[in-house]
Protein backbone atom coordinates (compact mmCIF):
# COMPACT_ATOMS: atom_id res chain seq x y z
CA UNK A 1 0.00 0.00 0.00
CA UNK A 2 0.93 3.38 -0.34
CA UNK A 3 0.81 6.15 2.28
CA UNK A 4 0.34 9.41 1.20
CA UNK A 5 0.50 12.47 3.60
CA UNK A 6 1.11 15.57 1.55
CA UNK A 7 2.43 15.30 -1.88
CA UNK A 8 4.73 12.36 -0.84
CA UNK A 9 3.84 8.95 -0.22
CA UNK A 10 5.67 5.88 1.43
CA UNK A 11 5.11 2.55 0.60
CA UNK A 12 3.81 0.68 3.99
CA UNK A 13 1.99 -2.29 5.14
CA UNK A 14 -1.57 -1.63 6.81
CA UNK A 15 -2.54 -3.87 9.66
CA UNK A 16 -5.88 -3.39 10.81
CA UNK A 17 -5.67 -5.40 14.75
CA UNK A 18 -7.83 -6.23 16.98
CA UNK A 19 -6.62 -4.03 19.70
CA UNK A 20 -9.01 -0.67 17.64
CA UNK A 21 -5.84 0.59 15.74
CA UNK A 22 -4.08 0.35 12.44
CA UNK A 23 -0.37 -0.44 12.83
CA UNK A 24 1.87 1.00 9.45
CA UNK A 25 4.59 -1.29 9.01
CA UNK A 26 7.77 -0.79 6.52
CA UNK A 27 7.92 -3.54 4.29
CA UNK A 28 11.77 -3.59 4.04
CA UNK A 29 12.56 -4.09 7.52
CA UNK A 30 9.23 -5.04 9.13
CA UNK A 31 9.52 -2.03 11.69
CA UNK A 32 6.49 -0.44 12.87
CA UNK A 33 6.08 3.20 11.64
CA UNK A 34 2.97 4.54 13.26
CA UNK A 35 -0.04 3.56 14.72
CA UNK A 36 -3.65 5.01 14.00
CA UNK A 37 -6.18 4.36 17.26
CA UNK A 38 -9.92 3.70 16.17
CA UNK A 39 -11.59 6.38 17.69
CA UNK A 40 -14.37 8.41 17.88
CA UNK A 41 -11.90 11.04 15.82
CA UNK A 42 -11.42 8.71 13.17
CA UNK A 43 -12.80 9.18 9.91
CA UNK A 44 -12.92 6.89 6.68
CA UNK A 45 -14.21 7.67 3.45
CA UNK A 46 -13.39 5.72 0.11
CA UNK A 47 -11.96 8.22 -2.19
CA UNK A 48 -11.67 5.71 -5.60
CA UNK A 49 -11.77 1.88 -6.50
CA UNK A 50 -8.29 1.62 -5.03
CA UNK A 51 -7.76 4.51 -2.61
CA UNK A 52 -9.31 5.75 0.70
CA UNK A 53 -8.92 8.86 3.01
CA UNK A 54 -8.19 8.39 6.77
CA UNK A 55 -8.46 11.35 9.39
CA UNK A 56 -7.79 11.46 12.31
CA UNK A 57 -7.54 14.35 14.45
CA UNK A 58 -5.32 17.18 12.57
CA UNK A 59 -3.74 14.12 10.58
CA UNK A 60 -4.89 12.95 7.25
CA UNK A 61 -3.78 10.40 4.92
CA UNK A 62 -4.64 8.91 1.71
CA UNK A 63 -4.11 5.43 1.65
CA UNK A 64 -3.42 4.14 -2.10
CA UNK A 65 -4.19 0.38 -2.17
CA UNK A 66 -1.64 0.32 -5.86
CA UNK A 67 -4.63 -0.75 -7.81
CA UNK A 68 -5.97 -3.18 -6.29
CA UNK A 69 -9.70 -2.35 -6.19
CA UNK A 70 -10.42 -2.81 -2.45
CA UNK A 71 -10.60 0.43 -0.88
CA UNK A 72 -14.29 -0.06 -0.32
CA UNK A 73 -13.24 -3.44 1.67
CA UNK A 74 -10.95 -1.93 3.79
CA UNK A 75 -13.37 1.20 4.44
CA UNK A 76 -16.09 -1.39 5.83
CA UNK A 77 -13.65 -3.25 7.90
CA UNK A 78 -12.23 -0.51 9.76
Amino acid sequence: MKKYKGMFYKKRILLLTDKARLVCLDPSNMQPKGEIPLDRELEVAVKSDHAFTVKHGKDSYVMDTQGQRDAVEWVESI
